[in-house]
């Protein structure tokens, strides 16, 4: 009699084994969400002084020192943003550019990038303008030293040296084209939401330009080419 009670005992307790195993089974309910993420693809001016401190002079327009005037020393015949301080030797020493321009996008890829791209209007101005490309910042750096990384943050085409028909050349500057030519091309790196800034700079020199009662005038145009 003692065996066929203790095997019993074993068997209810196995089945309250089980039942309570059962009881704690998970649970669960699932709902579906649906996000749809836009093409970014534009350019603009930068309108806000922030890091990088590369705030613009100028946007739109752009009005140059008045031609004839005394030149600063060591200006040897170049003239600037007349909004621009200069230095002893005639050169721009704010730490400003003349024009911010502003890339964002996220429709490239590393074998799809996107060009910004730049040109004047073919006129009397051809071979006096010169342009400086200030490199290639992150809009949304929280300081003023942050440049794009080398890897992924696109490639910059800086100009050759330039002095307009007459005088000296300067190294980073070259003569502004009147046909579309690269100045940055995009990397890997997303830059959609404050976009990649390019600090732009120009200078005048006018050897032979004749005197007019009426200013002289060009347009100069950036164009920002979609990823094929």
């Amino acid at each position: 009699m003692k065996k066929v009670l203790i095997a019993t005992i074993m068997v209810a307790m196995v089945a309250g084994l089980a039942m309570s195993c059962n009881a704690a089974t998970d649970q669960s309910a699932t709902t579906s969400a649906s996000i749809t993420v836009g093409s970014v693809f534009s350019i603009g001016f930068l309108t806000t002084v922030k890091p990088p401190a590369v705030p613009p002079r100028s946007s739109t327009s752009i009005t140059f020192s008045a031609v004839g005037s005394p030149a600063p020393v060591g200006l040897n015949g170049w003239y600037y943003n007349s909004l621009a301080t200069l230095n002893a030797n005639g050169d721009p020493n704010d730490n400003n550019c003349d024009v911010g321009i502003l890339c964002k996008s996220n429709a490239h890829t590393s074998t799809k990038p996107f060009y910004l791209k730049i040109k004047k209007s073919s006129d009397s101005l051809d071979n006096m303008i010169g342009y400086n490309v200030g490199g290639a910042w992150d809009a949304g750096a929280s300081t003023s030293t942050e440049l794009l990384p080398a890897t992924g943050g696109g490639t910059v085409t800086y100009p050759s040296a330039f002095k307009g028909s007459t005088g000296t050349s300067k190294n980073g500057w070259g003569t502004l084209p009147t046909a579309l030519t690269t100045i940055y091309t995009s990397g890997t790196n997303v830059y959609s939401t404050y976009g990649v800034l390019i600090p732009i700079s120009f200078a005048l020199v006018p050897d032979g330009l004749a005197a007019s009662g009426t200013a002289y005038s060009t347009t100069i145009t950036y164009t920002m080419t979609a990823p094929v």
